[in-house]
């Protein structure tokens, strides 16, 4: 190798760029042109993807649209390093992360160009191969599987082969004859032209197949593969049969010199061994030039800290002092073990060696973070709990074995104590008045958990009432009772002001209550004393008839006197209808009697036997005032419990004040409709006016006690208010109003049976 070559020298520049927003296929256009089998692709001079052929392979292969941007399919995690790095530094990095290129960057992580295996195998020299080196030697680590497709097979079988097979060519054969290969740098061309799926491969392939023997030297193969500028080549037996493809980067694996040497240890140094274990590793290089690189992550590495940190100085992720003491201790001992150092955000124990190679460093980490986590997190609790323990309001006890072992500042204070030991090693009987303490602590220890109320007399003479929280605690193994004292005469002064309130608003409560059945029955009367005026009304109405026929029977007996006229048969006639007249007066009386007289028990009724009741004893009423009634009546008796004639009574006031409204808003075309039927369990009564409905201004206002809108007719705001109460209290249930079209719907909700 030349000496001290650096990428710089060899990076290639030109046309192995473009930006995010070029196209699939303009992109790989340039891949044709730069002969690279690669395309970086930028965001204004940064990296961001890395398009490949072996990319285009899968793209062919799925039939993907290349006229998309390519960001949509290369953006990957790249791995770059710097242009100042040297060629063996490159060719390690490669290896030991499975790549064939690497991006370029210079010191601000701008996009220099771009450095292949192939580019770096050209500036090794010949001493740098092993010795007499020939294929035999480099073939026995290689498959021997040789994958093939026949010669009248089409592109896109090509391309299924390779993509399937994760293979960078595809052989052709005739007769069973290698006739042709296609490799992803064909696929390249292939694509630029725009050929067809259906291409057959014999069209495209080259042929014939440049092959070499076991025999044949390594140096003189990688001249002949520099000068035709291929990567592969067919490899016979020593019979002449087709063995195996080799390849540039299987001839890499075998370079000799000081670098060889390196890449023989690394063998040994199994690194897939080391991607399957739980630690983070790191491969740091002794770079000559400047601080200790990373050249190789394990897997989990990698899921932690991303591509980006290879080829940057471990420095940026340690601190420098910390980086230097470790270093110190790995001079002076060859290795370190279980040191704690910070690698970024982590916290690992790591142990240090220096590898097979004196060109690096390993670094191998247990995670330690959530440890050292909860070692914070316990530091944390045990402040938290001294600043609880000794700054809390509350008094706070420690007791063992019946002995106070320690106490806060605000038990001191409550105890009325300067010093804690005035009061460590005393029983607490000793300062607080409990019956059965000793007792209770047992209960602590035995339970876990109990709290109790005790007293204690302060130097003035004032009790002290205190609640008690104990709480029992392990501590060493041993039981410890955390006892925590709180000072509640204040609340016990509360509480037994409270208690003398309570007395004294009981008797004002009774007192009110008092007034308040007062008040009720002084309503219930003046409700009786205007219902008594209406039932005067009502019986006025119903006599008006029969005492103006007795007067005509009066008269005409009279007359048949005075004339002569008058004689036996006339005399009973008179008497008959005079009776008749006076029965049904006589039944008017009993009938008003019976429908105002008090219940004392509830019993069970038939809802519509008080509707017709409360018809019967309005009957005149709306008969004098040209009301039509409208009972819709069915079969279904329902049934309800209560007080009948409460009831009636409580349907003849709702009834009243729909004739008022009648009379008050002078209609012309009075009805009011009756409606009774069941939702689930409940009986539904509705009463529906074309009275022209409640104003809204007093619609929540109707069934207050007092409220009435007949004042100036001696109205006593009482009928509609009682209607209420005996519906809510005697029978449970609700009556509302509301507007409805041309009038007001009173509603009223029983239980039903």
């Amino acid at each position: 190798m030349k000496k001290k070559i650096f990428i710089k020298v060899i990076v290639k520049k030109n046309n192995i760029a473009v930006e995010k927003d070029f196209s699939i296929s303009d992109a790989i256009n340039q891949m044709y042109k730069n002969k690279e089998g690669t395309i970086v692709v930028l965001d204004k001079n940064e990296v961001v993807g890395i398009l490949t052929e072996k990319d285009l392979v899968q793209l062919l292969n799925s039939k993907t649209n290349l006229d998309q941007d390519v960001i949509n399919i290369a953006y990957k995690n790249i791995i770059s390093i710097n242009e100042n790095r040297r060629l063996e530094y490159a060719l390690n990095v490669l290896i030991d992360n499975h790549i064939r290129r690497l991006v370029i960057v210079d010191n601000d992580n701008r996009f220099v160009g771009l450095v292949t295996q192939e580019m770096i195998i050209s500036n090794f020299e010949t001493e740098y191969y092993r010795e007499n080196l020939k294929v035999m030697q480099i073939v026995t680590s290689l498959t021997k599987n040789i994958i093939t497709i026949d010669i009248g097979s089409v592109l896109e079988d090509a391309v299924e082969t390779m993509f399937n097979n994760d293979i960078g060519s595809v052989l052709i054969s005739q007769n069973s004859k290698i006739v042709g290969i296609v490799t992803e740098r064909d696929l390249v061309y292939l694509a630029t032209k725009k050929m067809g799926p259906s291409t057959p491969v014999k069209e495209i392939m080259h042929s014939p197949v440049i092959s070499v023997g076991l025999n044949d030297y390594i140096e003189e193969i990688i001249e002949m593969m520099r000068t035709k500028n291929i990567r592969r080549v067919l490899v016979k037996d020593l019979s002449g049969n087709d063995l195996c493809v080799m390849g540039t980067r299987d001839i890499v694996k075998n370079l000799k010199g000081t670098f060889g040497l390196f890449m023989e240890t690394k063998l040994k140094y199994t690194k897939e061994a080391l991607n399957n274990i739980n630690e983070i590793i790191f491969e740091l290089y002794k770079n000559p030039d400047s601080d200790l690189l990373i050249q190789w992550v394990n897997k989990n590495t990698l899921n932690r800290y991303g591509n980006n940190i290879i080829d940057k100085p471990i420095s940026t992720l340690v601190k420098e002092e910390k980086l230097d003491l470790l270093l110190n201790e790995l001079n002076k001992h060859s290795q370190v073990i279980d040191y704690n150092l910070d690698i970024g955000e982590y916290s690992y124990r790591v142990s240090i060696n220096n590898s097979h190679s004196s060109d690096t460093i390993l670094l191998v980490c247990k995670d330690i973070t959530r440890i050292k986590e909860l070692e914070n997190e316990v530091k944390e609790q045990q402040i938290i709990f001294e600043n609880i323990f000794e700054k809390s309001s509350d008094g706070i006890l420690l007791i063992e074995d019946n002995k106070i072992i320690d106490c806060n500042e605000s038990i001191l204070k409550i105890l009325e104590k300067s010093n804690k030991s005035e009061i460590v090693e005393l029983n607490p009987s000793q300062l607080f008045f409990k019956d059965n303490l000793n007792e209770l602590m047992s209960s602590i220890l035995k339970d876990g958990y109990y709290t109790f109320e005790c007293v204690r007399s302060k130097a003035n003479g004032e009790e002290l009432w205190l609640d008690v929280v104990g709480t029992k605690i392990v501590q060493n193994s041993k039981d410890i009772i955390h006892a925590v004292f709180r000072d509640i005469s204040e609340k016990k002064r509360v509480e037994y002001e409270l208690e003398e309130l309570n007395k004294s608003l009981i008797l004002r409560v009774e007192k009110e209550v008092n007034k308040n059945r007062e008040k009720d029955k002084l309503m219930l009367q003046q409700n009786r004393l205007a219902q008594m005026g209406e039932i005067i009304s009502m019986i006025a109405h119903q006599w008006r008839q029969p005492l103006n026929n007795l007067s005509i029977l009066i008269q005409t007996i009279s007359i048949k006197y005075l004339t002569g006229k008058l004689n036996d048969e006339l005399v009973e006639s008179f008497n008959v209808n005079s009776n008749k007249h006076i029965q049904n007066m006589s039944k008017t009386i009993d009938n008003f009697r019976d429908f105002f007289k008090p219940e004392k028990e509830k019993i069970e009724f038939c809802l519509k036997d008080s509707i017709r009741e409360a018809l019967g004893i309005g009957k005149s009423m709306f008969e004098n005032n040209e009301i039509k009634i409208v009972f819709n009546n069915n079969d279904e008796e329902f049934l309800t419990n209560g007080y009948p004639n409460e009831l009636s009574q409580s349907i003849l006031n709702i009834l009243n004040n729909a004739k008022d409204a009648f009379i008050d808003n002078d209609i012309d075309s009075r009805k009011i409709e009756i409606t009774i039927h069941r939702d689930n369990d409940t009986i539904v009564m509705l009463i529906i006016d074309n009275a022209g409905g409640i104003p809204s201004d007093i619609i929540d206002k109707i069934f207050d006690p007092y409220f009435s809108t007949k004042e100036e007719k001696n109205g006593t705001g009482l009928g509609l208010y009682m209607s209420k109460i005996i519906i809510q209290e005697h029978f449970a249930g609700k009556l509302s109003a509301s507007n409805e079209k041309d009038g007001a719907v009173f509603k009223i909700e029983l239980g039903g049976i």
